[in-house]
């Protein structure tokens, strides 16, 4: 049975990586637009016609304008506008992050593409048992990580948590 599992990171500058059980696989930017994420999600899961698709997507979450956190409110209430700005900075990137979430979910069911899992970054990067926690030095364990896991995949650094998606959903299909 043919098996398509794609994992997808939502940044902005996040990407889709897929694989199948007969060892294919590929990777691109996240597409810039709805129009441009159906047809890449069509034309791969059609040229492909496995018989189970399934999406990995990273779950994303976190501060939005009406739900800062406690702390945030209390240097609020003092007049901190600094701290206002970086929440609403925050809150826009997050809501970028939550339309891409949004638009990779309806793709996927557009495509018959079953969104098996939305790990949360803590819990698939968790298995990996990463040494790093700087942000940027993480992303290099990652990226070196997967290139070990898969040598004859070459993808740039940006696909590098897709490809992990791709990697933690092929072990949670397994373990299922």
């Amino acid at each position: 049975m043919l098996q398509l599992i794609f994992g997808m990171d939502p940044g902005k500058s996040g990407a889709i990586a897929w694989a199948t059980n007969d060892g294919r696989h590929g990777h691109t930017k996240m597409p810039a637009d709805s129009r441009a994420l159906l047809e890449y999600l069509r034309a791969i899961r059609f040229e492909i016609a496995p018989d189970e698709s399934f999406a990995f997507i990273e779950h994303v979450g976190g501060l939005f304008i009406g739900n800062i956190a406690k702390k945030q409110i209390h240097q609020l209430t003092k007049g901190d506008a600094k701290t206002l700005m970086n929440a609403l900075q925050r809150s826009s990137a997050n809501l970028s992050l939550r339309e891409n979430l949004g638009e990779l979910r309806m793709g996927c069911t557009a495509c018959g593409i079953t969104v098996a899992k939305e790990p949360r970054p803590q819990h698939w990067m968790k298995r990996l048992d990463l040494a790093q926690t700087d942000s940027a030095k993480r992303k290099t364990e990652i990226y070196e990580r997967m290139q070990q896991q898969f040598p004859d995949w070459k993808f740039p650094k940006y696909a590098a948590d897709a490809v992990a998606l791709v990697d933690y959903g092929q072990t949670w299909l397994r373990d299922k």
